[in-house]
Order: structure tokens, then sequence, then C-alpha cells
């Protein structure tokens, strides 16, 4: 994960954010990476190859990895990946997304 610098009540907010984006996760993966290339019930895929994987249902809803990179995290990760920013700048974008502060 990427925000293993945060601590207390950021530590809270942005969980709370993340929680928020899996609920919408369907969409969230749409506007930060497109199309999928592969879709099953549970999980999408990404790229060519299918090498980023978005869980979109169960257990692991939000959740994300992607084996280029060897990276993956929760939905608010995601956004920090896709985006090139770090948690502020995906905290202020995810906010921005779900329309209103979190």
């Amino acid at each position: 994960m990427f925000r293993t610098q945060t601590k207390g009540a950021r530590a809270s907010a942005a969980h709370e954010v993340a929680w928020r984006l899996s609920a919408r996760i369907e969409a969230l993966a749409r506007d930060l990476l497109g199309e999928p290339s592969l879709r099953t019930a549970r999980t999408w895929r990404f790229g060519r190859k299918g090498s980023l994987v978005v869980n979109v249902a169960g257990a692991r809803v939000g959740r994300w990895y992607s084996f280029e990179a060897g990276r993956g995290g929760d939905a608010l990760d995601l956004v920090a990946w896709a985006r090139q920013t770090d948690v502020r700048g995906a905290l202020s974008f995810a906010r921005a997304w779900l329309g209103g502060r979190s």
C-alpha cells in the first residue's frame, strides 16, 4: 500500500474514502483505466495481457494488483497509482470524484 505513512485521523479519513470508492469500484476503474480487456463475475482485467486486476465483487471488492508493476492495494491506492500522485493528491481527486468532502 502507498499509505504506510498516514497516521491517526488522516488514516481514518483515508480508510473512509477508500471504502466509499470501493462501493463504486466499477465506475472508478472505468474512469481511471478505461474499459477492461476481460471481465469475470468478481474481477476485471486491464491491459493487453490483463496484467492489472481489479476486484469488483466479493470479499476483496476494491482491491487491485498490477502484475507488471508488482503493486496493489485498495481503491484509494488505485487512484494514487493510476494518477501517479501521492496520498494527498489521491484524496483530493477521490473527494472530487465522489462529489464532495469526505
